[in-house]
């Protein structure tokens, strides 16, 4: 069978359906029978009352509040945009020259003055060092020498 025979058939096919939709659609109020109102039902054998009953109010309510979650869910889907994150183990690389900056003396840093990616040239100041703690080494240091040397003329003394 080719392309344009299964095509023809599929036209066919859907011009059908199309005729008994409108047939249908132009003898649905014949097709229901009377409908009873609830206190006419309460009155019908169990079986009748279910099947001649109306339909609640509440179900074509959650029915339609159902449909509206489902569009919206669709609506979302479509135009909707999710961030993707990917936690991943791996290892930078930088493109660029790089260089290493370490200080001389062990100290806190006091204040950053250069950002990420910023272009700097020879002499600018990048870091300001808090060197309270080497400092206060070198002053315990001096006394250190000093009661030494006190230490060393007591001794000569006696």
């Amino acid at each position: 069978m080719s392309a344009g025979h299964r095509l023809a058939a599929y036209g066919e096919l859907l011009a059908r359906y199309g005729q008994v939709l409108r047939h249908s659609w132009r003898i649905r109020a014949s097709l229901g029978g009377p409908v009873l109102s609830e206190d006419e039902a309460a009155f019908l054998p169990a079986a009748l009352a279910l099947q001649e009953r109306p339909v609640s109010p509440s179900l074509r309510f959650t029915a339609r509040v159902l449909m509206l979650l489902v569009g919206c869910v669709v609506l979302w889907a479509v135009f909707g945009k999710v961030d993707i994150i990917v936690n991943a183990a791996g290892k930078i690389i930088p493109s660029g020259n790089t260089k290493t900056v370490a200080s001389v003396d062990v100290a806190a840093v006091r204040a950053l003055h250069v950002r990420e990616g910023q272009a700097v040239k020879a002499g600018d100041l990048l870091v300001e060092l808090d060197s309270r703690g080497p400092d206060a080494e070198r002053d315990k240091a001096a006394g250190d020498a000093v009661a030494a040397a006190l230490q060393v003329a007591r001794s000569r003394a006696l």
